[in-house]
């Protein structure tokens, strides 16, 4: 080493999202949310919470790159880190290509009581 130099750290690491020309898997998929708000992902027994007011539901998962939409009567509801990663997400039952673009506009909850309802803003 002359003038001062150090030694070099690690390698950087690598980057979250894949680059290149492949799009990343989109895929949607329907369940019925359980009584305490959580979805069956059909993958080992994982079980994903989304939201307890919508128990009961059908809703819509759709896996999209690193995240994953909760949909709800074509609104999101919530989005989550996808806890399944592009190349497994063939194997979940029920599994197909999505069918429309999401809506931008997203839910909130109206309130705390036991008969709350979603209202959109």
């Amino acid at each position: 080493m002359q003038r001062g130099g150090r030694i070099a750290g690690p390698d950087p690491a690598t980057p979250a999202l894949p680059d290149g020309p492949q799009a990343p898997l989109v895929v949607e998929v329907d369940r019925l949310v359980g009584r305490d708000g959580d979805v069956g992902l059909g993958l080992g027994g994982q079980r994903v919470k989304v939201a307890a007011p919508l128990a009961g539901q059908q809703v819509t998962l759709r896996f999209d790159g690193q995240l994953m939409h909760v949909i709800a009567d074509g609104l999101v509801v919530k989005t989550l880190p996808a806890p399944i990663p592009p190349e497994q997400r063939a194997q979940i039952s029920g599994v197909r290509s999505p069918h429309t673009a999401i809506s931008r506009r997203r839910r909130r909850p109206c309130g705390l009581s036991a008969k709350c309802r979603w209202t959109a803003w």
